[in-house]
């Protein structure tokens, strides 16, 4: 299913889903998605269902709705665009996931009719000389990084010192890149932020996991 992710800085906010023709958002109380700020409008914007996918709207506001500085007013999403509102970003997610057969899949280690009975996450290394290794993810938020400081460590000259983070959040994992200078990538695409599921092959420079967990009895 389609999702918003809702932003303030560096910081998750919200996890959306649009099961709903119409949605809107703005300041008043009475949105479907509130944008407490003195620049959001009371109704700042609606995204509406059409058979094209999901259209954002800008309702004609004053301080304007934005995707990489352009200001919009009219714009049919595509997967990770990112709508700048006030101090808020609100990213797209297509909910798109990765079901070929190959290194991508946890297939390789599981039977697919048991990925949704998976729990107590961890990532579960596919690089030579660690292959198996798991690294259990036991908070709600955890960093991933080649330094001491961070709660999951890969050592990798690839790996930034504080390269990652993933968050558990209105019941989503959410991975987002911390600006790492070689990227953070899942099932071959590179992210900046994404919501991942247990199957999803994901990349810190070049070490690669699957997001994983155990057999909940």
């Amino acid at each position: 299913m389609e999702k918003l992710i809702i932003k303030e800085g560096s910081n998750v906010l919200k996890i959306v889903n649009l099961d709903k023709d119409e949605l809107t958002l703005g300041a008043d109380s009475t949105n479907d998605v509130i944008l407490d700020h003195i620049l959001v409008a009371p109704f700042h914007a609606k995204i509406k269902k059409s058979d094209e996918g999901f259209i954002f709207i800008d309702l004609d506001t004053d301080n304007g709705s934005y995707i990489q500085g352009i200001k919009i007013m009219k714009h049919l999403l595509t997967h990770n665009d990112e709508v700048e509102v006030a101090n808020y970003v609100i990213v797209y997610d297509e909910g798109i996931g990765y079901e070929d057969e190959t290194e991508t899949s946890i297939i390789t280690a599981f039977e697919k009719e048991d990925i949704t009975k998976l729990g107590r996450p961890y990532f579960l290394s596919r690089n030579p000389g660690s292959e198996g290794k798991r690294y259990p993810i036991e908070k709600t938020s955890v960093t991933v990084g080649r330094s001491e400081g961070v709660d999951i460590v890969v050592v990798d000259t690839t790996v930034s010192r504080k390269h990652a983070q993933l968050e558990f959040k209105d019941n989503h994992y959410i991975l987002t890149d911390l600006d790492s200078s070689n990227g953070t990538y899942v099932n071959g695409e590179k992210v900046d932020i994404k919501i991942i599921s247990f199957g999803d092959l994901v990349q810190f420079g070049e070490m690669k996991f699957v997001f994983s967990g155990d057999l909940e009895s």
